[in-house]
């Protein structure tokens, strides 16, 4: 550009109209080539920035499929709950959901039915000494089903489900199963 802008002036300081006009076309020709290079350098650039947005987004979604795949795979070898049993019932927390307001809900849900079946148990205790007899637990379940202090919300997310069973045998505690005897099928009397 220096070597066509320094012919201008030496054209201009000949006066000749001629050289004038040749040392603005060289200039016109080294501006347009100047302009297509710079052109031609902004569109390789936006060019390259594209493919490599499409490298990350396409690196994005292949991490992401691989991640999707290797938790159906972990959520196969199953998912993490919480079974409670008393009273006949059996209620379960379902603990596998990541989002944090299902995540919090349900480990609430789990507490506030520890806490109230503790509180249950104890009554029936009482209440089954004061009796001198097998005194059944109250209904606590569908009250706290109902109330937004109990497992309202956990319902609305789809995280508790109450089953009644039927229980052959009572289930023993750890603490007790060493002073639990076995059951006897066949006694032989050797005389």
């Amino acid at each position: 550009m220096k070597t066509a802008t320094d012919a201008l002036v030496k054209a201009v300081k000949s006066g000749s109209a001629k050289r004038i006009e040749a040392a603005q076309r060289k200039l016109d020709a080294e501006a347009d080539r100047l302009a297509r290079a710079d052109a031609r350098t902004r569109r390789l650039a936006a060019a390259q920035d594209i493919v490599t947005a499409e490298r990350i987004a396409t690196a994005e979604r292949d991490r992401a499929a691989s991640a999707d795949r290797a938790e159906a795979e972990l959520r196969e070898q199953g998912e993490p709950y919480c079974e409670i049993h008393f009273g006949g019932k059996s209620i379960l927390v379902d603990l596998s959901r990541t989002e944090m307001v299902a995540a919090g809900v349900a480990t609430e849900a789990v507490r506030r039915i520890c806490a109230v079946l503790r509180q249950v148990w104890r009554e029936q205790i009482i209440a089954t000494r004061e009796a001198g007899r097998v005194v059944p637990a109250r209904e606590f379940l569908s009250v706290m089903e109902s109330s937004e202090a109990g497992l309202l919300f956990a319902h609305r997310h789809g995280l508790v489900a109450v089953k009644s069973e039927q229980v052959e045998e009572p289930i023993v505690p750890v603490e007790h199963a060493a002073s639990v005897e076995a059951p006897v099928e066949h006694v032989e009397v050797v005389k």
